[in-house]
């Protein structure tokens, strides 16, 4: 389903990021993170450089956590692209992509990912992460 490009490691809040493309469409690409939320706090918004978002700044731990973990994986994959922005909230917690870009971002139990293609390319991927049981990928 995936090909990996490069798994980098590391400690504290983002522990494993994993890049690549879908093997059957490899102009979508996708980035994994796992992270915990233990490591997490609103410091980190500013050090990964995403923006916390008002309507979130009273939400519980996990939900920030997620949606940081979920942006940083986004933020990860558009630059590898070559994009230097990261999508956007709208009202409705949608993602907003940058401009020329489109894609999909999910997160489940301690994991997000990130799907992004070109506009340019004709197709919009969607992703859903759900974990039924222990996975490795």
């Amino acid at each position: 389903m995936f090909t990996k490009q490069f798994t980098k490691y590391s400690r504290g809040f983002v522990h494993t990021l994993q890049c690549g493309f879908v093997t059957a469409h490899p102009e979508v690409k996708y980035c994994i993170v796992d992270f915990d939320p233990e490591h997490y706090n609103d410091r980190l918004f500013d050090s990964l450089a995403i923006q916390l978002p008002l309507a979130l700044e009273q939400s519980c731990i996990k939900r920030k956590a997620e949606y940081l973990a979920v942006r940083y994986a986004a933020k990860g994959i558009l630059s590898m692209a070559g994009c230097k922005h990261i999508p956007g909230t709208a009202m409705d917690r949608s993602p907003v992509w940058p401009v020329g870009w489109c894609g999909s971002l999910s997160h489940s139990n301690n994991s997000a990912i990130a799907l992004i293609a070109s506009e340019a390319i004709g197709v919009m991927p969607g992703v859903d992460l759900e974990f039924l049981r222990k996975m490795k990928y």
